[in-house]
């Protein structure tokens, strides 16, 4: 496994929880300045840092690296959702 997918699959494992899911979306919320629908790169780690507690700052910030952004910067939340709810195999990287 590369270390995409290894990334990848520890914040899966982390998400595949539903209150987590519920907890990223009051924390996408509290971060969402522009009230949006979107995140800065910054405002996305500090809405996963919020949430996912057992992950050090390193695992975070590489896989926002990963994350599909526009071309401003900006992460669509529903559009990272839909693809963390779209993941059937979990060695799949969706990003």
């Amino acid at each position: 496994v590369d270390f995409r997918n290894w990334i990848f699959k520890r914040i899966y494992s982390e998400l595949n929880d539903k209150r987590n899911y519920e907890a990223l979306s009051r924390a996408f919320n509290k971060h969402d300045t522009k009230f949006d629908g979107t995140l800065s790169i910054l405002e996305m780690r500090n809405a996963l840092w919020e949430v996912l507690t057992s992950l050090d700052e390193l695992t975070i910030e590489k896989f926002i690296k990963f994350l599909e952004k526009d071309k401003w910067g900006w992460i669509n939340y529903t559009e990272f959702l839909n693809k963390m709810n779209d993941v059937s195999n979990r060695n799949h990287n969706p990003f």
